[in-house]
């Protein structure tokens, strides 16, 4: 039911979306001819977009809202439907805004509306199939994660092939031959290819974005910089964000990150999506991301003013991602590298990223075993509890 309720909160924002197109669309018909062409130019490009010979930076990012408690009932999941319309655009809206562009060409608004319907059906189907298996999904969903990109490649493709054939005229000839080769398509309304047609690219859309959500898509953002929600947003300055840390029971980590790093991508979309990896860390950190090549103000532990890039430089970092953990309490004669009880310097997997963390959390670098040894036992204890060893 909840799943219903949600679906159908994002069908209501969509649907109002293409009554609203068909609307303008009416209003500008003398520009049809015009517009026509802007519109197929714009269904290549998001194709384009999704097969990555170029990327639209805005489509990569989301509204966000805090709320205090969690929406319950059909009521609260309606209200989410309505949130998730209005707020997730970096897998949706892409697609999204090629069928607006077809609804807005549309004759009359009952039409633009149902453009949207279909492709909220789309969207929809997917979010229903892994309400009702979840436990299912979510065991299929580890072994999938890694074609996430491929899904995205098809996607692109079946736009790119779209916009060509709007562009060439020859969508209305396919019409035509589905139309004599299927009658049953006049029977049922003279169903058109181009529903169809956005009705598959809807249903991988969907498909694409709640894979992503499962696997716990990132954002990106005008940094260039992958992002995790739960990452702490601060003024930058270390003696603070310790103590602010240590207030909440948590240890302060840095992580240094840079545009177009794949190893930070690869962390971002392996490593930081796993629950227990996730979990584990937003209970016992508080993590701050750091640009490599950043020009924001940092206050180091030692009193002096620097920015992220020569902050970086003074501590030695040289590649991403790296990550400094630092102590419960700081020395203000010392720099923020120096206080540091631990650097983890590149990108591992998921049990050595994990481990790492714990090791700092049980302040293994007071005792005699060191992280190594630390990080065979864990292995062993995982093995012998016949967990799967993603050291």
């Amino acid at each position: 039911m909840a799943a219903a309720m949600f679906v159908l909160g994002f069908t209501t924002v969509f649907v109002a979306l293409g009554a609203t197109a068909s609307t303008i669309g009416q209003a500008l018909a003398q520009y049809f001819d015009t517009l026509a062409v802007i519109a197929r130019l714009e269904i290549i490009v998001m194709g384009l977009h999704f097969l990555n010979v170029f990327r639209i930076g805005p489509l990569f990012r989301e509204a966000r809202f805090a709320q205090a408690g969690k929406p319950s009932g059909p009521a609260g999941a309606y209200v989410m439907g309505l949130a998730f319309a209005f707020g997730w655009t970096p897998c949706v809206g892409s697609v999204l805004a090629t069928i607006l562009f077809i609804a807005g060409a549309e004759e009359t608004i009952a039409r633009g509306a149902m453009l949207l319907a279909v492709y909220s059906l789309g969207i929809g189907i997917p979010f229903l199939a892994a309400a009702l298996f979840a436990s299912r999904f979510l065991g299929w969903m580890a072994g999938f994660r890694r074609h996430l990109g491929t899904v995205e490649r098809i996607m692109g493709g079946l736009l790119v092939v779209t916009g060509v054939l709007f562009m060439t005229g020859s969508m209305s000839l396919i019409a035509q031959w589905m139309l004599e080769r299927f009658p049953v398509f006049q029977a049922i309304g003279q169903v058109e290819t181009i529903t169809g047609k956005i009705a598959t690219s809807a249903f991988v859309a969907g498909w694409s974005a709640i894979l992503a959500a499962a696997a716990g898509s990132t954002e990106i953002g005008d940094d260039g910089l992958h992002k995790q929600d739960w990452f702490a947003v601060t003024f930058r300055d270390i003696a603070k964000d310790v103590e602010t840390a240590r207030d909440e029971g948590k240890r302060l980590a840095m992580i240094f990150e840079q545009r177009g790093c794949i190893y930070c991508r690869e962390v971002h979309e392996q490593v930081l999506v796993d629950p227990e990896v996730r979990d584990f860390l937003t209970a016992n950190f508080v993590v701050v991301q750091y640009n490599l090549y950043g020009d924001e103000e940092v206050a180091d532990t030692d009193g002096e003013a620097l920015t992220e890039k020569t902050a970086a430089r003074k501590w030695g970092v040289l590649f991403t991602p790296t990550i400094i953990f630092m102590p419960e309490e700081i020395d203000s004669d010392v720099d923020a590298r120096q206080a540091a009880v631990a650097v983890m310097p590149g990108a591992f997997r998921n049990g050595t990223f994990l481990d790492m963390f714990a090791w700092v959390s049980q302040k293994g670098y007071e005792s005699d075993e060191g992280f190594q040894q630390f990080h065979a036992r864990r292995i062993r204890e995982r093995n012998a509890e016949g967990q799967i060893n993603t050291a």
